[in-house]
């Protein structure tokens, strides 16, 4: 909470324009994070189920082995194992697609208000409304307090 305060408190002194927009652009950061976490979430439970599912297969056919052995039914299992984990592997290109573009577009909306920050910034150091140091410092210490 203490950093959250300072960091607010350094960012308005140094420069309130540059503070004011940065604290204006976080939430979008944080909702492309949390939206992107939403699908990891459900992925993740589907991921999980098809994972329970392989296993409950795979415990069946060592339970009863002697059946599969005696009806020669060992590729009829393996088939079904095989099938099953089919599904994790699509979740799993699913979680990795998903987290690609979840953490690319956090991150790339993430710079792209750094950008336009320092952008803005120049017209004020081009005015001598605040220098180069104080427009970083703002925008770092309302950023380290945001996380």
């Amino acid at each position: 909470m203490a950093t959250f305060i300072s960091g607010l408190i350094i960012g308005f002194v140094n420069c309130w324009e540059i503070a004011l927009i940065t604290l204006a652009t976080g939430p979008f950061i944080v909702a492309a994070g949390g939206i992107s976490n939403i699908f990891l979430h459900r992925l993740a439970e589907n991921i999980q189920d098809a994972y329970a599912e392989a296993a409950s297969i795979a415990e069946q056919a060592v339970s009863y082995v002697r059946t599969l052995c005696a009806f020669t039914n060992e590729t009829l299992a393996k088939y079904s194992y095989a099938t099953s984990l089919q599904a994790t592997l699509r979740y799993g290109i699913l979680i990795s697609l998903v987290q690609g573009l979840g953490l690319g577009f956090t991150y790339g909306l993430a710079i792209c208000s750094c950008a336009m920050q320092l952008w803005i910034g120049r017209f004020f150091v081009i005015h001598h409304r605040a220098n180069g140091g104080e427009i970083i410092t703002a925008l770092f210490a309302v950023i380290l307090s945001g996380l």
